[in-house]
C-alpha cells in the first residue's frame, strides 16, 4: 500500500499539495519503521505493479510503500 503519492496532477488539490509540502519537510525524520510513510511517485508504483504482474503468480499482493520503491529501483 503506497503512502502519499507525489507527482503532477491534472486537477487541483490544494489540501493534498499542502500535505505534500509538509511531508517533504518532515520525511527526513522517517527512519526505521516510519520509512513506509515517505512520499512515493506514481511512476515507481506503476513500475512495481508491472514487475509484480509479470513475476508473481499471486492474484493479490500487498506491499509497503518502501518495498514498492525498492522494487522500482531494482528494475
Amino acid at each position: 500500500m503506497p503512502s502519499l503519492i507525489g507527482g503532477k496532477r491534472n486537477e487541483r488539490r490544494p489540501l493534498e499539495k499542502i500535505g505534500l509540502v509538509l511531508f517533504k519537510i518532515i520525511q527526513p525524520l522517517f527512519i526505521g519503521s516510519l520509512k513506509k510513510y515517505k512520499i512515493i511517485h506514481a511512476e515507481g508504483i506503476a513500475q512495481a505493479m508491472i514487475h509484480l504482474a509479470n513475476n508473481t503468480s499471486h492474484t493479490e499482493v500487498i506491499i509497503t510503500s518502501n518495498d514498492i520503491k525498492n522494487i522500482a529501483k531494482n528494475i
